[in-house]
């Protein structure tokens, strides 16, 4: 039993270790995505969504091929979570406003390295203490079934995936939604008055439209030089100089408003079996004034937070944020109408 119960420290020690580097991290991640967001809000968030935040990201511990006890790790971390959830009675107050985040996260977290503590001090008394996380149970005992190497390269991807996740949902809970909206052109006939999809209807902001008759083709120029490989090369490109922005092709597959009075679509699906409908769309400020001048969304944040340029390619490996979901699925003012334009409902449909 004593070799067992040597590495049963050890992995408990490292898995310690584990949530102290997050915790370090996260006090240095959590304030700088207020600062670059000048976020002054003092609303407060809840425990409920520091729970939420910690189960997606421990949740993610699972997928990390390379990690020996991946499952065991995750249940356990997700089973203190749901005890703290469940019972926060029983701990030091964590009801912190917006603006002390930082500690109720650093709170939350020296929680769990307390209930770790105790198994590392007395292994023997808490060989057979279960751990439930939904429907899964783990035992301290579990923990002589691995090596959890601290520094080691699933240890690292671990660290990095909750570091990821933690920034994403942190970001998601506090960003400015009031204040930022999707500005676009809806087709060739602007809308004058809101829809019921968003509160602003839609408007005038020019945005690049260009029809692509083959999407894998080569892009050229006006003087026919090429500029790019495809037209997701061409994407790429363009989010390197526009980091806040988001392209859409909208295959003509699709029937949408993008066809010109006088122009057969059925035709253009036919002689364009590949073709696409370029479309440009960002985030605004000031949308809802049009006497001002509006602000676009900052470039240096965009870079910071996006990972990828929305159709594949990565453009920023240490980005925490999906493009195509930030637009999509947020809750953005419009994302609706976005979602709309891209997939709109088929007009022969009786639903």
């Amino acid at each position: 039993m004593l070799k067992d119960t040597i590495k049963v420290v050890k992995n408990f020690q490292t898995l310690r270790q584990f949530i102290e580097d997050l915790k370090n991290q996260m006090g240095i991640d959590i304030p700088d995505i207020y600062l670059r967001l000048q976020q002054s809000d003092n609303k407060d968030v809840g425990q409920s969504f520091l729970s939420d935040l910690f189960w997606s990201a421990f949740n993610l511990i699972t997928t990390v091929e390379t990690l020996q006890g991946k499952e065991f790790i995750a249940w356990i971390l997700g089973a203190i979570i749901q005890d703290i959830h469940d019972n926060i009675g029983n701990y030091p107050d964590l009801n912190k406003t917006i603006s002390e985040f930082i500690e109720r996260y650093s709170l939350t977290l020296t929680e769990i390295e307390n209930q770790i503590a105790i198994i590392i001090s007395d292994p023997q008394g808490n060989w057979g203490k279960t751990f439930t996380y939904g429907s899964n149970v783990v035992k301290v005992s579990d923990f002589d079934t691995f090596d959890f190497v601290y520094g080691g390269v699933g240890y690292q991807q671990a660290q990095v995936m909750v570091q990821k996740e933690s920034k994403k949902l942190a970001l998601k809970s506090c960003f400015p939604y009031d204040r930022w909206k999707i500005a676009f052109w809806f087709g060739e006939q602007p809308q004058k008055s809101p829809c019921n999809q968003c509160n602003w209807g839609c408007d005038g902001y020019e945005d690049s439209r260009y029809f692509f008759e083959d999407i894998n083709a080569p892009v050229l120029d006006y003087d026919g030089n090429q500029i790019a490989k495809n037209a997701n090369d061409y994407i790429s490109q363009l989010v390197a100089i526009k980091p806040a922005y988001i392209y859409i092709n909208e295959p003509v597959m699709a029937i949408n408003c993008r066809f010109a009075q006088g122009v057969d679509g059925e035709d253009i699906k036919q002689s364009c079996p590949n073709g696409a409908y370029f479309s440009e769309f960002l985030i605004v400020e000031g949308r809802d004034n049009f006497l001002n001048d509006w602000t676009e969304f900052d470039a240096d944040v965009a870079k910071w937070m996006f990972k990828d340029d929305g159709v594949g390619g990565i453009t920023n490996p240490d980005g925490f944020v999906d493009r195509y979901d930030f637009y999509y699925n947020w809750g953005l003012d419009a994302s609706n109408c976005l979602w709309k334009r891209q997939f709109p409902p088929d007009p022969n449909s009786t639903n």
